[in-house]
């Protein structure tokens, strides 16, 4: 939950690491978060929480690699 609190994050790797979904305080990060990497992730195949994750980052390029 505590990843709200990196303010100045403009692009976060987290592809590989087994993620089934992402909290919600990553939303914090909607007007810094430029690029979001999910590939290899159980998340990304999972077509309601990417569309929730789109809603809370709706400026971010979110991608698979």
């Amino acid at each position: 939950e505590s990843i709200g609190e990196l303010k100045k994050l403009s692009s976060l790797y987290l592809s590989s690491n087994k993620l089934k979904r992402l909290p919600e305080s990553i939303k914090e990060l909607a007007s810094t978060l430029k690029k979001l990497y999910l590939g290899d992730n159980p998340v990304w195949y999972n077509q309601e929480e990417m569309r929730k994750i789109r809603s809370w980052l709706p400026n971010t390029e979110i991608r698979l690699l």
